[in-house]
């Protein structure tokens, strides 16, 4: 069995290093691990982050065949993205790599109004903007500007067809929206179930799953 994990927007690879630390062991076969964002020194510090922690010993260094943790730059709205994403991480022999197993993402999402009336001041201090607040149109204007990402994410879902997609939300109504869109994408729809987590901090995570999954 080989698990192969992408996370978008990783910015400094948090979750991708969280997914491999905890998969490296119980996954047998190979697992590859790919965490993209669009600012070159969020990339810097994934990878720093990465060589820190194999040297303290906290997570495993991909040295088993068939292993490996990659951090490269890229823009979600560029097209330019799948066809790196789709030949990425293939065997090294020119075989084409199968599809992602799990996809996972935690974009910008905040509005403008709420990043400028409701975010901490140490998040709006010290955290940047741009992984906050979206700051492109997607959807022909019929997506509200803090979805952008999710709606784009669903179209890029539907291109690479992985069959865990996992996204962090702000909050329910938030989720709620995003749920409405992926079930009601045309190629999404029906291809699975969807799943809402409450997370400790008070945010959402939001799971989609394609084939037979029960709705908790």
């Amino acid at each position: 069995m080989n698990l192969r994990v992408l996370d978008l927007c990783t910015g400094t690879g948090c979750i991708a290093l969280l997914l491999y630390s905890l998969l490296s062991h119980p996954v047998p076969g190979g697992l590859h691990v790919l965490g993209v964002d669009i600012s070159a020194h969020a990339v810097r510090l994934s990878r720093e982050n990465l060589a820190r922690n194999i040297t303290k010993g906290l997570i495993p260094a991909p040295q088993a065949p068939g292993h490996s943790v990659e951090f490269i730059r890229g823009d979600v709205f560029s097209d330019s993205l799948l066809p790196a994403a789709e030949a990425n991480g293939g065997d090294g022999e020119g075989n084409r790599p199968r599809r992602w197993d799990v996809m996972a993402c935690n974009p910008p999402y905040v509005s403008s109004w709420a990043f400028s009336h409701q975010s901490a001041r140490s998040v709006r201090n010290y955290e940047p903007r741009i992984a906050q607040v979206p700051a492109v149109a997607y959807g022909g204007g019929a997506v509200r500007p803090e979805d952008v990402f999710y709606a784009r994410l669903l179209d890029i879902s539907a291109r690479l067809r992985p069959r865990v997609m996992l996204f962090e939300v702000g909050d329910l109504s938030q989720a709620l929206r995003v749920a409405e869109m992926a079930l009601g994408h045309e190629r999404l729809a029906g291809s699975g179930s969807t799943e809402m987590l409450r997370l400790f901090y008070l945010e959402y995570s939001l799971s989609l799953f394609r084939g037979k999954a029960n709705v908790l």
